[in-house]
């Protein structure tokens, strides 16, 4: 049976939230300053536009 494909939205949560565990792996393993950089990556993650512009002129 073929599986129905994930939407944009839904990447993007699972995404973000990967990015969310390593920080606490990074963090329980002590790497702090890892775990930050992971925190902000997520949440950049959890930032990225799903739609597309209107114009060519919006997307640069």
């Amino acid at each position: 049976m073929i599986r129905e494909a994930k939407k944009p939205l839904e990447i993007r949560r699972e995404a973000a939230q990967l990015a969310r565990l390593w920080a606490d792996e990074r963090e329980a393993t002590g790497d702090p300053e890892g775990a930050s950089e992971m925190r902000a990556l997520a949440g950049q993650i959890a930032r990225i536009r799903l739609t597309r512009p209107a114009s060519a002129a919006e997307a640069s």
